[in-house]
């Protein structure tokens, strides 16, 4: 189910102790709190285009996290 803000900050906090482990670790998520945490190191947006093709871009080549997800729609 839905995290609230301090279960979601308290899974990113566990998640920053897991990358000092791990070299890498994938999270995906529809929450922007998630996205624009300052524990992301890098942020990579799907994006589904009228004919259902998705594109993969990466949010450094694209601009601020805020201004992307404006434009996010979920169905």
């Amino acid at each position: 189910g839905a995290l609230d803000a301090d279960r979601r900050r308290n899974v990113l906090l566990a998640l920053d102790r897991l990358k000092k482990t791990f070299g890498q670790i994938f999270i995906i998520s529809h929450v922007a709190d998630v996205q624009e945490s300052a524990l992301i190191d890098e942020l990579w947006i799907v994006e589904e285009d009228e004919a259902g093709k998705s594109t993969v871009k990466r949010q450094a080549d694209l601009g601020e996290p805020a201004e992307l997800l404006d434009n996010v729609r979920i169905s």
